[in-house]
């Protein structure tokens, strides 16, 4: 049985104005402007950027919706607790493999950012979808910017000379 699947997609940032206003970064071979004062923050000593999807698949949210069926919320909620461990785990393990592909070019890296933490929208899941193909792996998003299935997380993780390296298990936001 598969535990989880995931997609990734590393790129080199720059720095660009090009909307004559705030400060932003752009992922090289997006149109994705990255322009949240949080994303700058964190992301002030990269050079590259990745960004990544992950998903425990359809089996969760079954498993899920048969505990509510049977009126079993006690097992449905801790179900839900383990598979949202489970994700966070998942998400930590992609981004480990990818920093010690980074780290070959002495690269260090950031914590791990989300779309909905902070002053980062939402709707930016629909632009990390589209830039790793999360379809490939059967993640969705819904009009209220929801991933789907519901086990599933997308983030991004910078990578530079200077970056800020993230606390042990600190599993960023």
């Amino acid at each position: 049985m598969r535990t989880f699947a995931a997609a990734f997609r590393t790129a080199p940032l720059t720095p660009t104005n090009r909307d004559h206003s705030e400060p932003a970064l752009i992922a090289a071979g997006t149109d994705t402007l990255l322009n949240a004062p949080s994303l700058l923050k964190i992301l002030g000593g990269a050079r590259e950027i990745a960004f990544l999807a992950v998903t425990l698949g359809e089996i969760w949210d079954t498993a899920l919706d048969q505990l509510a069926a049977a009126n079993e919320p006690a097992e449905a909620w801790f179900l839900d607790a383990i598979g949202t461990a489970m994700t966070d785990r998942a998400a930590r393990i992609v981004e480990d493999r990818i920093a010690i592909d980074m780290a070959r070019d002495g690269l260090t890296r950031t914590r791990r950012h989300r779309p909905g933490y902070g002053d980062w929208r939402l709707e930016a899941q629909g632009d990390i979808c589209r830039i790793v193909a999360a379809e490939r792996i059967g993640i969705r998003v819904n009009e209220a910017f929801a991933l789907l299935p519901r086990k599933s997380v997308t983030g991004i993780v910078g990578f530079g000379e200077d970056a800020e390296e993230p606390a042990e298990n600190s599993g960023g936001a």
